[in-house]
């Protein structure tokens, strides 16, 4: 089958699966916007082996996030470039995610018209993310509101299916209207590595002024979803201890925030985002690794990179409402500890009990390391992704009507 698989940003969990369907003899074409900001927009993994067609879509300049107009405009421009690109590849079917509902919706028309089945990967609830950043503005951002729940409605609705990664998701797609027989649950999962993790106190950890240090440490954005303030907190915490450290990976809204206070914290440390290799690092350099999420954004985000923390080994400290999938899973694999994150005292506590525990870590991070093992083997995760494709793709007998759409698009890697 040949097979589009589209996000914007790159993340490694997905290539994986490209890479893995690849291999179990499908044609696959990875698009992706290089514009894009993301935590972890340097881990591209394929290799000529692979067989993958990698295709970047690029904007004429960085997304803007969270500069609205512009955005928009953007989305709408990225929108045209990404469907004449999947005209011109002609896929038997196109499944996309990670991706904002705008664009969404123009693919999904791209779609419609040529009659090729359209999988939305529902990772986020895009409309209510949006309401949770508009609240603030009376009026006008109600209605901006109100337009994008109508329109990630109506993309779900005419969806030929969905794969949500949470029960929660599964369930709200249903009350707008979604036949549940279209919709399958598939849990996000992180990528093991093939080779060994790396020391902790390996080139990175020295670079970075944290050799011999404990070192709690946070990689990913910091955007509306998350409260910055808990890593002051954490560094208050630590204030009088000389063997620990407070490092926070990321850039954009709230690691500007944080620079802003970080005079006052001796104890933090903030760095830009990393390479794929030097990411593994960081992660290994760390003695926990903390995972955070506001309660509103918790109801229609999942932050998946606690699933990336436990193939490191290292235990988890989430603060994290305990009924969002990452919490409920870091329980169910005893990987960590989680915290209402509007708990910033019992956060601090349970950070000092974890650093005061040695063994407690090292058990906390096998167990997660193990959960990862036992869920997250790639062919298995292919193989469910397989059953989707024989359930919502054409049959080789369904009248085909090809859009005349045209776009450059790369040649695949060989």
């Amino acid at each position: 089958m040949k097979i589009v698989l589209h996000e914007m940003g790159t993340y490694t969990h997905r290539q994986e699966l490209a890479k893995a369907l690849s291999s179990r003899g499908h044609e696959i074409a990875y698009l992706y916007c290089p514009s894009f900001r993301t935590p972890s927009q340097s881990s591209m993994s394929f290799t000529p082996g692979d067989q993958v067609t990698v295709i970047p879509i690029k904007l004429d300049s960085e997304f803007a996030k969270w500069r609205l107009l512009k955005r928009f405009l953007q989305e709408r421009a990225y929108g045209n470039r990404v469907s004449s690109v999947i005209a011109s590849l002609r896929p038997d079917l196109v499944i996309s995610g990670n991706t904002p509902i705008e664009i969404q919706a123009v693919i999904q028309e791209i779609c419609r018209r040529s009659r090729t089945p359209f999988l939305f990967w529902l990772e986020d609830v895009y409309s209510i993310g949006v309401k949770s950043v508009l609240s603030k503005l009376p009026f006008i951002g109600a209605l901006i509101a109100a337009r994008y729940a109508m329109l990630e409605h109506k993309v779900a609705r005419q969806s030929d299916g969905i794969v949500a990664i949470a029960d929660d998701f599964r369930d709200l797609a249903v009350d707008w209207g979604v036949d549940p027989d279209r919709i399958a649950l598939i849990e996000n999962w992180g990528t093991i590595p093939a080779d060994p993790p790396p020391a902790k106190d390996n080139d990175w950890a020295v670079g970075h002024g944290l050799l011999g240090k404990k070192v709690l440490l946070y990689s990913g954005a910091l955007g509306f979803k998350h409260n910055p303030q808990l890593f002051l907190d954490l560094a208050r915490e630590f204030h009088e201890d000389d063997d620990v450290r407070v490092v926070v990976i990321s850039e954009g809204y709230g690691a500007e925030w944080l620079s802003s206070r970080i005079c006052e914290f001796p104890q933090l440390v903030l760095l830009p985002f990393q390479s794929a290799q030097d990411y593994r690092k960081a992660l290994a350099s760390a003695d926990v690794l903390v995972a955070i999420i506001e309660p509103t954004a918790a109801k229609y985000s999942v932050p998946s990179k606690v699933l990336a923390y436990m193939t490191a080994g290292r235990p988890i400290l989430a603060a994290i409402p305990a009924d969002n999938l990452a919490a409920r899973t870091i329980s169910a694999a005893a990987a960590g500890l989680t915290v209402d994150p509007e708990n910033p005292s019992e956060l601090r506590r349970l950070a000092r009990s974890l650093i005061e525990d040695e063994d407690r870590r090292r058990g906390l991070g096998a167990a997660g390391l193990a959960y990862a093992r036992a869920n997250f083997e790639i062919n298995a995760i292919a193989a469910r992704f397989e059953e989707l494709f024989s359930r919502f793709g054409r049959r080789a007998s369904d009248p085909v009507v090809r859009s005349a759409a045209s776009g450059d698009f790369a040649a695949p890697i060989r």
